[in-house]
């Protein structure tokens, strides 16, 4: 499922769209955390930061790019 979190943001970033973790789960009919756990899994076991709200726009407590770059 992490899999397929990962390509719904990469292609919404492609066509010039941001999606949020809650535009995922509400896609998905699953909780929010749910989608949290995939997103930072994913994050973590690729050593890539997908493309959202919260690392696209600084906003929230989410570590951009930045954090690969340490």
């Amino acid at each position: 499922m992490s899999k397929i979190t990962a390509r719904l943001f990469r292609e919404a970033k492609a066509q010039g769209a941001v999606l949020s973790e809650t535009d995922i789960a509400i896609i998905f009919r699953v909780s929010c955390s749910l989608v949290s756990n995939y997103v930072t899994g994913y994050e973590d076991e690729h050593q890539v930061v997908l493309s959202r709200p919260r690392s696209e726009m600084d906003i929230g407590k989410t570590l951009t790019h930045k954090k690969l770059a340490f």
